[in-house]
């Protein structure tokens, strides 16, 4: 016999081929799940970041602390003046806050501002869509001895 029968080759060929499909599918699988989960992460961290920011750091625009988690209402009452200065403008304010809370443009936010239910304010998107992937965190802080919730949503 001269080299290998056909018969030999052509099963194995076709083992070779069986394997290599079954572990493009599995990966194929995998990617949109681990994809997502990144994805999540990435929105998680921002929201975090965004809220420690102002809730901590006085030195910044949006920040709120004059302690860290003691909030300035004055601060809190300028931001919701900046987030509902012009109507007609909405884009352009947006924008700002975005550009100071250093946040993706790709990304849009919602931030609801609960001060023990007196003073309340929503600034950005005011709807969150259901077709998107949001992350949502909550934190708690005083404003002049009172107990103050800030919640932002980021997609």
């Amino acid at each position: 016999m001269k080299g290998q029968s056909s018969i030999e080759y052509i099963v194995a060929m076709v083992i070779f081929v069986i394997f290599t499909i079954y572990i493009s599918f599995q990966v194929a699988n995998s990617i949109p799940y681990y994809h997502t989960n990144s994805l999540n992460n990435r929105l998680h961290s921002d929201c975090f970041r965004i809220t420690e920011n102002m809730l901590k750091d006085s030195k910044l625009e949006y920040g709120f602390a004059k302690e860290p988690y003691d909030l300035n209402y004055t601060k809190l009452y300028e931001f919701n003046e900046t987030c509902n200065e012009d109507p007609t403008d909405f884009e352009n304010v947006y924008k700002k806050i975005k550009d100071n809370m250093t946040l993706e443009m790709e990304r849009d936010f919602q931030l609801r501002v609960y001060v023990n239910n007196t003073f309340n304010f929503i600034c950005g998107r005011k709807y969150i869509p259901s077709h998107l992937i949001v992350a949502s965190i909550e934190r708690y802080a005083v404003t002049n001895g009172q107990p103050t919730s800030i919640k932002i949503n980021v997609w």
